[in-house]
């Protein structure tokens, strides 16, 4: 159903006036105009604006084949192959992934029932366009011969949704440098939230906590990617911060990592460690005092936030640290 093609079109134009993140928002917009009817002109001239004739082509073409069960599989094989920044792996198109069913192999009269039963996959789609992601680049790469291939025959002779829905008995491997931060977040989640203790340690993995990991530098760093990670492991989204340059989000990490530390000496073991944290990698620091009044500037600002009791005290402890980073320089 089109429903009100005026409306869809309006929605579409509210998301392009530029508010939050420009790709986001244009993805957004596609989105809603891909819903439009062919025949509404206004709609189809502004996508064809917004996307190169290629693109739109690939696009309706995706879109024509969700349409049609036996023809899934290959269309999130035609998502999973585009450029890192196309609209197919967006978090829009990965949202419409989300919605595609299970069991995607249409009955076919000339096999039993039995095999009919085991060509059924109950893998989630999204779980299975994340492995496509992997065996494309792993191709690409010839780092190893496993990999999607076995996550994917691993879930399909499951036949519990429940389970083949589960992260971690699907996604064992990644290769580095893989996602989008769209694909980044969405993943995350789906690691974290179906996973268990496997899932997150895959994200740590992942995050490149273990510089020797597989997972390495796989996932691309963001602020939503990080503030995702706050609730869940704040040395988790200070890593993420850190690898993306997102030093003001950092420091509340540190901030709010000091806040809910009960123990003053660990809490202003952690402030000490912001200090080294917040050095830019590869910069010199050629004016310690300068850089140290501007950290201060910036836990007042933080403290500010928070409440009256944690603010005295964290005053106090950050007063203790600059006092033993003073001493240190004398010696």
């Amino acid at each position: 159903m089109q429903g009100d093609q005026k409306s869809i079109f309006l929605m579409a134009n509210f998301h392009l006036v530029g508010y939050g993140n420009a790709e986001r928002s244009r993805h957004r917009a596609i989105s809603w105009l891909m819903k439009a009817s062919k025949s509404y002109k206004s709609a189809q001239e502004l996508l064809s604006r917004m996307v190169s004739d290629e693109e739109l082509q690939t696009i309706r073409r995706f879109y024509e084949m969700i349409e049609t069960p036996r023809l899934i599989d290959e269309a999130l094989e035609l998502a999973s192959s585009q450029h890192v920044d196309h609209y197919l792996r967006s978090a829009e198109a990965i949202s419409l992934i989300g919605t595609l069913p299970l069991e995607r192999k249409e009955e076919d009269s000339n096999i039993d029932q039995h095999q009919q039963q085991h060509q059924r996959k109950r893998i989630s789609p999204v779980l299975q366009y994340f492995s496509l992601l992997y065996q494309r680049v792993n191709s690409e790469n010839e780092a190893s011969e496993t990999g999607a291939t076995s996550m994917i025959e691993e879930a399909s002779h499951s036949t519990d949704s429940s389970s083949a829905s589960s992260p971690s008995k699907t996604m064992m491997k990644l290769p580095p440098s893989v996602m989008n931060a769209a694909e980044s977040l969405i993943w995350t989640k789906l690691m974290l939230e179906g996973g268990g203790v496997k899932g997150l340690e895959r994200v740590r993995q992942a995050v490149g906590e273990d510089s020797a990991s597989s997972l390495s530098f796989f996932l691309t760093p963001s602020k939503a990617l990080g503030d995702y990670l706050r609730s869940v492991d704040i040395s988790l989204s200070m890593a993420v911060y850190k690898k993306g340059g997102l030093y003001r989000d950092m420091q509340r990490a540190f901030v709010q990592m000091a806040a809910t530390e009960e123990n003053d000496e660990q809490a202003q073991k952690i402030l000490s460690d912001m200090f080294h944290h917040n050095k830019r990698d590869g910069e010199e620091n050629t004016d310690i005092a300068e850089e140290e009044a501007l950290d201060a500037q910036r836990l007042v600002n933080e403290l500010a936030d928070s409440s009256p009791d944690q603010a005295s005290r964290l005053a106090q402890i950050f007063a203790q640290v600059l006092n033993e980073r003073d001493r240190q320089r004398q010696l």
